[in-house]
This record gives C-alpha cells, sequence and structure tokens, in this order.
C-alpha cells in the first residue's frame, strides 16, 4: 500500500509518477541497487543547477528495468505469506515451485538454465487499481481512516471536524446506532473533503543538506501533510 500512497502524493503535487517504479509479485523481488545505480549514473550528467527542473532531468535519466513490473516466480520461486499462516506451520517461506537443484537431482539428464523469475511491464493505475496480474490477484489495501473517506493520499495528520450525517451511512443506521455514533464523537467526524486542522500555504524553511558547499536553506516546493509550529 505505501508505495501507492507516495503514488499519489506525487500525482498530486507534481502532476506525474514517472519518477517511481513500483515492483510487485508473489515471489521474492530482485535486487533493486544495479537498477538504481543505473539510474543515478545516468541523472548524473543531466543534473541541472539550483533551481533548475530537477523532475524531467530525473524522468529523463530512469531507465526501462524501473518501471513497473509484476513478477512472476518460475523455478525455484518462494511464495511469501503473512507469519501468521506460515508459524503455525513451522515454516519460515513456503516453498512456491521446486528449485533447480531439485530437478538436477530428480530428472535424469536435466540441464537447463531457467530463471527464477520473470518480469512482466504492468500498469497499475491508479491507487494500485488496474487490471493486469498482479493488480487482480494482490489488491492494494485501504487504511480504516482511508475507507472513512480520508484521500489516498495519507496525508491528513488531524483533520477539521463536522457535524454528524445521517446520509453518510445510507440509511445503515437507526436511531440508536446514530445515538450512539454521536456519543462517541460528540465534536463530530472527519472532513476529508477539507484541508488538514492548520494546514498553512508554505512550509517553514527546510534545511539543505549534503555536498561540499552548504546552501542556504529553502522552503519546500511541495507539500505533504503540515501544520502551523506550537507556540
Amino acid at each position: 500500500m505505501r508505495p501507492f500512497i507516495i503514488r499519489a502524493r506525487l500525482e498530486k503535487q507534481s502532476g506525474q509518477t514517472v519518477t517511481q517504479g513500483i515492483w510487485r509479485g508473489v515471489v521474492t523481488q530482485a535486487d533493486g541497487y544495479p537498477v538504481m545505480e543505473q539510474w543515478l549514473e545516468a541523472l548524473e550528467p543531466l543534473r541541472p543547477a539550483y533551481g533548475g527542473d530537477h523532475v524531467a532531468a530525473v524522468q529523463a535519466a530512469k531507465p526501462v528495468l524501473a518501471g513497473d513490473y509484476c513478477t512472476f516466480g518460475t523455478i525455484g520461486g518462494r511464495l511469501e505469506l503473512p507469519d501468521a499462516i506460515l508459524l503455525p506451520l513451522g515454516l519460515a517461506q513456503l516453498p512456491l515451485l521446486p528449485t533447480i537443484e531439485s530437478l538436477h537431482e530428480q530428472v535424469p539428464g536435466f540441464d537447463v538454465d531457467v530463471p527464477l523469475r520473470v518480469n512482466v511491464p504492468e500498469d497499475f493505475g491508479p491507487e494500485g487499481r488496474g487490471i493486469g496480474i498482479c493488480s487482480l490477484t494482490l489488491p492494494v489495501t485501504r487504511t480504516p481512516r482511508m475507507v472513512a473517506g480520508m484521500p489516498f493520499t495519507d496525508d491528513i495528520i488531524r483533520c477539521q471536524l463536522r457535524p454528524i450525517d445521517p446520509d453518510d451511512y445510507g440509511g445503515r443506521l437507526d436511531s440508536g446506532q446514530l445515538a450512539e455514533l454521536q456519543a462517541i464523537f460528540p465534536e463530530g467526524v472527519c472532513d476529508f473533503d477539507r484541508a488538514a486542522a492548520e494546514d498553512v500555504e508554505r512550509s517553514l524553511a527546510w534545511p539543505s543538506i549534503g555536498g561540499t558547499e552548504l546552501r542556504t536553506p529553502f522552503e519546500l516546493k511541495w507539500r505533504v501533510a503540515r501544520s502551523e509550529s506550537a507556540s
């Protein structure tokens, strides 16, 4: 879910998601560091001057393998399951398919170099609601606050409140249940159509760190979630 929250924030603040790539699948993912290294090396000669369009540079340097991929296991892949399922079985991992070594032992003359995984490009769509295999078999979940109406950007730390409206519940609550809800939330419920409580137009100055030359602190161009500093 978290990678898709970051994607929603990118879309909201910059209108693009090309600067992110998501790899999903039921087998252990390949090491992403070589791809990241390739991306960073390609970015270095394209890096703009201070104040330039860094987003465009990152997009231009992005390698093909840094896109969205759905990973399928072939031989030797392993299915990752929650501990609640594996631990009662006394397992750390559940084998999905036989390993190459076991096939060499069990099948006379077997001498085929088979990759452990196959990466297939897939458009995961907004909030992970694509139509590919990973999107259909690995649905992206929601937090309780998202189910209650918070945007998928998950960027409201403390919400503004509004009175309880019975129409929000589509007639599913009777008078007793509405009274109980009112007792639980006497000040109202979150109004996710409004900005976060104490949201401000500009962020506080953010220090720039790194490099051989210290730069003057600058304001954040994009915001995620912020509020006025405590007095």
